[in-house]
């Protein structure tokens, strides 16, 4: 009888750690119809124009946009989309940004998460980036930022 015991524990741990490994091995940078990406990957694509354009778009609130936000070269500037991922807006902002590549982020990276999620699930007609650490990882990699 201990026999099976070991011998059941040792097949569901075998199970638990297979299943574990999978996961991992799934790549997890775009997987749900959105990029993530790091800050470093974010500069170079916000400040390299042979890749074309894309857009730093921020869905942090007012008061949040007010105090830093980022500071990119020309031709585009940074957007403030507050309360994007609830929602707000969504008609006007998938019209506006149709087409276009938009890396969205906030504080660190769970709001623009979200707002990229529901993108996707709006059938959004761009490309999507997510920027993974928000503008702290930023700010914390020494990038440029500007107050309004």
């Amino acid at each position: 009888m201990r026999k099976k015991i070991i011998l059941i524990i040792m097949i569901l741990l075998l199970i638990t750690i297979t299943v574990f490994f999978i996961g991992l091995s799934s790549n997890p940078t775009n997987h749900q119809g959105y990029t993530n990406i790091t800050v470093e990957q974010a500069y170079n694509l916000l400040t390299n124009a042979s890749n074309g354009i894309q857009i730093p778009i921020d869905v942090r609130t007012d008061s949040e946009w007010t105090i830093a936000h980022i500071d990119t070269p020309a031709p585009e500037n940074p957007q403030h989309w507050p309360n994007l991922q609830q929602g707000v807006n969504l008609t006007e902002f998938m019209e506006l940004y149709k087409g276009k590549e938009i890396i969205l982020y906030c504080r660190a990276g769970v709001r623009s998460k979200t707002a990229a999620n529901m993108l996707v699930e709006h059938h959004f007609n761009g490309t999507i980036y997510n920027m993974i650490g928000g503008i702290d990882a930023w700010i914390l990699a020494g990038y440029p930022t500007k107050a309004s």
